[in-house]
């Protein structure tokens, strides 16, 4: 992810995706510093900067295209 795609976003897209981020990574355990935790901010970002700005929705996409990534982590 770039740093430049964060400064796409408005303050409140940001807050949004922080949220969702945050929120996933404590339902999954994971750690935001860690490579899926970077890896979630970073879809997340892609799917706001895709036009996305409701929290919800954003969240159901993420968590779908986590578990689309690491199915093809699996099968690599």
């Amino acid at each position: 992810m770039s740093l430049l795609n964060l400064l796409t976003l408005s303050d409140q897209d940001l807050d949004t995706v922080t949220a969702v981020v945050r929120e996933w990574c404590e339902t999954h355990q994971v750690s935001i510093d860690s490579d899926r935790g970077r890896t979630a901010m970073s879809e997340a970002v892609q799917i706001c900067l895709s036009g996305e700005r409701v929290g919800e929705i954003i969240a159901d996409k993420l968590a779908r295209n986590m578990r689309l990534i690491q199915f093809k982590q699996r099968n690599e």
